[in-house]
């Protein structure tokens, strides 16, 4: 057959077909092993393989021994090298050192392999630290120009600041020169020039707008904060006479001094009067240089002092503000339980000077539930809290207000015209509120028909005089209310809240004035305005029929409080129209 080999039986060598031509000797060594190997066991090859070559030393050193790979690093070199040797060296002829041979050879390929990407990954490595530091190099120099750049404009802005601050310095030092002729000249009393940079540029914010009204409001209340009410202050000299108001602010002034060289207190450095005013009924009340003063003069420990400076009956009065809580259960104590009303409503300790019931307890009525609580506090925060958010007391949230003052008029003859005493009246005997005579006092008149009421100040029958809807007690209010703006404003003025300044219609009687005192008039009186204390309503419309008390009348039934009002209304309406009072006049119930 042509091209295989065949094997002689006597000299055992191979001899090609008649056809084929002869091969080397080479050829024909590789085929014998080729075929003498290809029928070993696969098993057994592998294993005599894994006992010569074990792993990559192994396979260097069998390649060494052999002379195939000198003994260095593997490289790429020495594995080409070594398959050329491999494949035309004697190994190739040998069928016990051509496979461990070659597993070394996959060894060492493997080693030259991890060593070329080790070598790669260190040329790459090295080429990006080189580009690195090229970068940092460039970002180095371009920050240094930056930072020089920064450097030299801040410098220029530096200077520009320090010409600018020695400007405001300047300015600053204007203003105070300024500020300090005006005040030496009495151009501008209550301004004073600036004490630091920060005054003097907070000096020149906007300020909120208020009305000339809401300005005067807040004035008084700066004023009344620097103010203290001296009581049993002598006013007289060693000969009888009444002291000047200039010799009064120095004997104050002298005690100050006293208490300065005392050793009881730390008395302020710039503590002084700045003025006195003297009371028709004694008092003496003194304004102090600043807020603080008074704040300071108040405190008891130095109220004591004070007074032992002046006089041994002299008593330093703190100005009290005074609310009316109204319609409070009578089961509560208000005098003894003003602490436990400063813990509910949460209000500072100590904040309430006072709590009284208005009405005596004596003069109640019979099956009386609740009654008004007048409440004096000791300052006008904490008076203003009380009536925004109300107060509890004896477990009911009141209704709170101020305690508006009443017309002043004399206790003697009960006339608001001209303004005295009843000390300085004219009048010989004390006239009755009630019926007008002068034969007995208020708490002895004995009348109680109301048709028999005389007033003693507009001489009408029909009303009392101590009734709130007399047309001259309204025309007073008026007046009132006139020189007293601040009483218009639902909460008592402070001088750091502009809130409290404004002004609107409050005052208000605290009973409805009747529809008859406005009869002939086109304007309406002050006390039948509505509002939020008294507003004024109608009885007939409170009731719904003006019919309804005769028929409560007749059945015997006791009638509630409006319609007794009613039923006073028209029995003074029918006073007024007509000269003769009623044939049958209806009694007070």
């Amino acid at each position: 057959m042509d091209g295989f080999v065949t094997r002689t039986k006597a000299s055992g060598r191979t001899t090609p077909s008649a056809m084929a031509p002869a091969p080397t000797q080479a050829a024909t060594a590789i085929r014998t092993t080729v075929t003498d190997i290809s029928a070993l066991d696969r098993d057994q090859l592998i294993d005599k393989c894994r006992a010569k070559v074990k792993d990559a030393d192994t396979a260097a050193r069998w390649l060494v021994d052999k002379g195939l790979v000198p003994a260095e690093a593997p490289s790429m070199d020495a594995l080409v090298k070594a398959l050329l040797r491999a494949a035309l060296g004697p190994l190739a002829h040998s069928k016990d050192s051509l496979t461990p041979t070659m597993v070394s050879l996959g060894y060492y390929a493997d080693t030259v392999a991890k060593a070329t990407k080790k070598g790669l990954a260190g040329e790459v490595a090295s080429a990006v630290s080189a580009r690195l530091e090229d970068t940092v190099k460039t970002l180095t120099a371009t920050l240094g120009d930056t930072c020089d750049t920064l450097k030299a404009a801040l410098d220029a802005r530096g200077d520009e600041l320090k010409r600018a601050s020695e400007l405001i310095e300047e300015r600053v030092g204007e203003l105070k020169n300024v500020a300090a002729s005006v005040v030496a000249a009495g151009e501008c009393a209550r301004t004073c020039p600036p004490t630091s940079y920060v005054e003097a540029l907070e000096s020149q914010a906007p300020r909120a707008f208020l009305s000339p009204e809401q300005e005067r409001a807040r004035s008084k209340a700066a004023l009344q904060s620097r103010q203290t009410l001296l009581d049993g202050v002598s006013l007289l000299d060693g000969q009888g006479k009444r002291i000047e108001t200039r010799v009064l602010k120095a004997k104050i002034e002298e005690a100050v001094e006293i208490m300065k060289r005392g050793e009881q207190a730390d008395v302020p450095e710039g503590l002084c009067v700045s003025a006195v005013n003297v009371l028709r009924n004694g008092g003496v009340v003194v304004e102090w240089r600043t807020k603080q003063d008074a704040e300071w003069v108040r405190k008891e420990q130095h109220a004591r002092l004070l007074q032992a400076a002046i006089g041994p009956e002299v008593l330093l009065k703190a100005r009290l503000f005074k609310v009316v809580a109204r319609f409070v259960p009578i089961e509560c104590d208000p005098a003894t339980e003003t602490a436990d009303i400063e813990a509910t409503n949460r209000l500072p300790e100590g904040c309430i000077a006072t709590a009284r019931w208005i009405r005596p307890v004596e003069k109640r009525r019979q099956g009386q539930q609740f009654a008004h609580v007048q409440v004096c506090f000791k300052s006008p925060q904490d008076a203003n809290e009380a009536i925004r958010n109300r107060l509890s007391i004896g477990g009911k949230r009141v209704f709170v207000h101020r305690d508006l003052p009443e017309p002043f008029r004399c206790a003697k003859c009960l006339k608001f015209q001209p303004y005295h005493q009843a000390k300085d009246c004219p009048a010989d005997k004390q006239t009755c509120g009630t019926c007008c005579s002068t034969a007995h006092k208020t708490q002895d008149c004995t009348v109680t028909v109301r048709s028999r009421f005389k007033c003693a100040v507009c001489q009408e029958v029909g009303h009392a005089s101590w009734d709130r809807g007399c047309p001259a007690y309204v025309e007073e209010v008026a007046r009132l209310v006139d020189r007293n703006p601040d009483l218009k404003n639902p909460l008592f003025p402070t001088d750091n809240d502009t809130n409290t300044a404004t002004t609107s219609s409050f005052y208000r009687p605290a009973f409805p004035t009747p529809s008859w005192t406005a009869s002939g008039s086109n304007t309406e009186p002050l006390g039948a305005q509505r509002g939020p204390l008294a507003t004024q309503w109608s009885l007939q419309e409170a009731i719904g029929d003006e019919h309804v008390w005769e028929g409560l009348q007749g059945s015997g039934a006791r009638p509630s409080q409006k319609q007794r009002k009613l039923a006073f209304l028209q029995e003074r309406r029918a006073a007024a129209s007509t000269e003769d009072p009623p044939t049958q006049p209806l009694t007070d119930a």
